[in-house]
């Protein structure tokens, strides 16, 4: 899964949080202009925390759980659980 975050820097602003079936992703941007008198119109990417839960359907394995930021894009890799994977079972001849 993939989600857009501009200007967010992976350790300080961004936080992945992981369960048996579902991925929390917060997100906290702060100023560059801490305690600046600035005042804006209009911001497109406001400095209030976000976050986001998203829910499988089966269960997931949280220790190989990856992400990457890259050029404002947070990409996440979330694996099924091998108890979760089909299996192809073999069959024998009986004897």
């Amino acid at each position: 899964m993939s989600t857009r975050q501009p200007a967010a820097r992976p350790t300080e602003d961004i936080t992945i949080d992981a369960n048996a079936d579902s991925v929390t992703v917060a997100i906290r941007r702060q100023s560059d202009e801490e305690g600046s008198a600035r005042r804006y119109l209009l911001r497109e990417q406001p400095e209030r925390p976000a976050s986001r839960v998203f829910q499988f359907p089966v269960e997931i394995d949280t220790d190989e759980i990856r992400a990457t930021l890259q050029a404002g894009i947070l990409r996440i890799h979330v694996p099924k659980a091998a108890a979760s994977r089909p299996r192809v079972i073999k069959v024998n001849q009986a004897a």
